[in-house]
């Protein structure tokens, strides 16, 4: 029988740094691969958040009936309006007084947890909604006018108002808009009377821990909120 020749030594050397740099190739690429995909991932997240709470915000503010958060021509970082209640203060328009409530907006420190700061603003800034019946209320015309004064949340992200007062968490590392009039709500003095223009931005930085799998997000999100009220 004629015998086989087997490999040499130099030829399984050979082929052994060959297999190395081909595991070592399938590593790296698998490694790139991977810290995209979480990154990916963690940014469809907080995109995700902003448009949510953009269209919350469209949806919640065509239902008001009154603005008072910001004046017409100013702008504010609050957005505060109430359904069901005329801009004189009478309540309900509709004869139902289940339907009268007030709505808050506004944006305040993120509660412990949240990985990553807003730039700017040292810890991490969260967009709240609140929200509240508006009990009693004689009707319109002539009824007891709402006072929106003593109504309104004392403090953003925080239930003052009792148990009747519920707080959500919309989104976090929320931040100002990049461009004038650099407020999250303006009421310009061009806009019609019932509109509010909002501009939300998203901003995070992610912590030292997590730089060398993630890259910062900055994106805005700009849209006009028109309330339902003829005229205020």
């Amino acid at each position: 029988m004629k015998k086989r020749k087997a490999f040499t030594l130099v030829e399984m050397m050979v082929a052994l740094v060959i297999f190395s740099f081909m595991l070592m190739s399938m590593s790296s690429i698998y490694i790139t691969a991977e810290k995209h995909m979480f990154q990916n991932y963690r940014h469809d997240r907080m995109r995700t958040s902003l448009t949510s709470a953009m269209k919350f915000l469209k949806t919640t503010m065509a239902q008001a009936s009154r603005i008072d958060s910001p004046v017409f021509g100013n702008n504010s970082n609050i957005l505060a309006f109430a359904s069901n209640v005329d801009p004189n203060g009478c309540y309900p328009i509709d004869g139902v007084a289940a339907n009268s409530r007030w709505h808050y907006f506004c944006m305040t420190n993120c509660p412990a947890g949240y990985t990553g700061i807003t730039p700017g603003y040292g810890t991490p800034q969260c967009l709240y909604y609140h929200t509240q019946a508006i009990a009693g209320g004689g009707g319109c015309p002539g009824g007891a006018a709402w006072n929106p004064g003593g109504a309104y949340p004392l403090t953003c992200g925080i239930q003052t108002r009792g148990a009747g007062e519920t707080v959500t968490l919309l989104m976090p590392f929320v931040a100002t808009p990049p461009n004038a009039p650099n407020f999250l709500f303006s009421r310009s003095g061009t806009l019609e009377r019932n509109t509010v223009r909002a501009a939300i931005r998203l901003w995070w930085t992610p912590p030292v821990s997590l730089q060398n799998v993630s890259r910062p997000l900055d994106t805005t999100m700009e849209t006009y909120l028109s309330a339902n009220m003829v005229s205020q």
